[in-house]
């Protein structure tokens, strides 16, 4: 298979962001155009736009393999499409120093869905713990896909029940990267660095008047939009807050000279919101992105989801994929590094497994990619889901693009699918769960 690097790239916003929900919005005095940031495929897309400026040769060509979908014929298979397209991992909140912004101070995770805060029972004070996978009993967790009932023996459950009066809850939106190898592992944290949102990305409602006949309103009628201000307040220190992406390319398309055309603010966050692209050593963020898993402590496994991941066969009226996950694994195995570029391997896996239970907060719409035209209502499990599997033979802390099938989904569909998706829908790592199943 084409041998790839890996490459990651700082985007800064130079003013707000704006990340637009795909619900249809009509502009009036109670309705507000939201942002539900950071989108992995707007991150992407700007770092993409930057990258067109300055590439050339194949690997303009691969960062426009998916707009030539719609005019060619579908790979044949998902190894041709890896061997000729651009793919993007994650997208991570990330603090940066001021001075260098090319220096990571901090990066931040998606909060997995299974990390709480709770007062035990009989303790006095807070504990931060892990929930663990258990059998329910008779009382069978179901829900429902189209006319089919599918029942779900194990739940999420508290190690320990919480205080009388207490409730078990998150202890915040992002977690620091150094807590995340520890879960992935199955161990809960001694302690953890947590953010809101709202603490890196604050929320500002901006008022405007339409001026044209088009898409959301009709002309002359006022609208408000929520943008997202990305900054830590003075008295938390005056990092940079920006967003962390990882290009992945073939090895044979990428030519080292397209960093030189950078750092630049031609990237575009949304219509007309300007950020510098700014590549960054290997070293700033590999670590963060790549981490080392050791002495795994859980008994079952799963998939922490980093971004949101569509699922073609879930229920689009629940926010529970169905009760087997069907997908087509991408995953990544670093190699070499050198002081820009990472060289990697990426492995397929066919994953067939049963859905024990899962922790899934809510559900985001994606716009997927079937042939040749584009679906934009699939529902995805949030960034944070965490799944517990049956037999899923990963070691923690393996991360992967992951692509959920359709049962029966022809071979050059679902590589058209994984082309399109360059934009990192679908990033997860396996980690293993604290429980028994028995």
């Amino acid at each position: 298979m084409t041998r790839h690097v890996a490459v990651g790239f700082l985007v800064l916003p130079q003013d707000r962001a704006f990340f637009r929900r795909p619900e249809p919005f009509r502009a009036a005095a109670e309705s507000v155009a939201e942002s539900e940031g950071p989108k992995p495929w707007t991150v992407a897309g700007c770092v993409r736009n930057a990258l067109l400026r300055t590439a050339d040769g194949d690997l303009r060509e691969a960062l426009e393999y998916p707009r030539r979908l719609v005019r060619s014929t579908p790979p044949e298979s998902v190894g041709d499409a890896l061997g000729e397209t651009t793919l993007f991992l994650g997208t991570w909140v990330v603090e940066a120093r001021p001075e260098t912004p090319d220096r990571i101070e901090r990066i931040w995770w998606p909060r997995p869905a299974h990390l709480v805060r709770y007062e035990p029972e009989g303790e006095d004070g807070e504990e931060i713990d892990l929930l663990r996978v258990e059998e329910v009993g008779s009382a069978a967790v179901a829900h429902s896909h189209r006319d089919a009932i599918h029942t779900r023996r194990f739940g999420f459950r508290t190690p320990r029940p919480p205080r009388p009066g207490s409730d078990v809850e998150a202890p915040g939106r992002y977690v620091d990267a150094e807590t995340i190898p520890r879960i992935l592992a199955g161990r809960a944290p001694k302690s953890v660095n947590a953010a809101e949102a709202g603490e890196l990305l604050h929320p500002e409602v901006h008022v405007g008047v339409k001026l044209t006949r088009t898409k959301t309103a009709e002309e002359g009628y006022l609208y408000a939009s929520r943008f997202l201000r990305p900054g830590r307040p003075p008295e938390a220190g005056r990092s940079l807050v920006g967003f962390l992406t990882v290009l992945i390319a073939p090895e044979d398309a990428w030519d080292e000279g397209v960093l030189k055309g950078l750092p630049s603010p031609d990237g575009r966050l949304g219509r007309g919101r300007h950020a510098w692209v700014i590549p960054l050593p290997a070293r700033e963020w590999a670590d963060g992105v790549l981490p080392e898993v050791e002495e795994p402590a859980g008994r079952l496994p799963g998939l922490y989801l980093e971004t949101p991941t569509p699922f073609p066969t879930g229920n689009a009226r629940s926010s529970t994929p169905e009760s087997r996950l069907r997908a087509e694994a991408v995953i990544v195995r670093p190699r070499d590094r050198e002081d820009h570029v990472l060289t990697v391997k990426l492995d397929l896996k066919e994953l067939d497994s049963e859905v024990l239970a899962d922790r899934v907060p809510g559900t985001r719409r994606v716009s997927t990619w079937s042939g040749n035209r584009a679906s934009p209502d699939h529902l995805a499990a949030v960034e944070g889901s965490v799944l517990a599997l049956r037999d899923l033979k990963l070691s923690p802390g393996t991360p992967l693009l992951l692509f959920p099938r359709t049962e029966g989904e022809e071979e050059s569909l679902l590589a058209s699918r994984l082309a399109f998706h360059l934009s990192g829908v679908g990033t997860a790592y396996a980690l293993s769960l604290p429980g028994a199943a028995r």
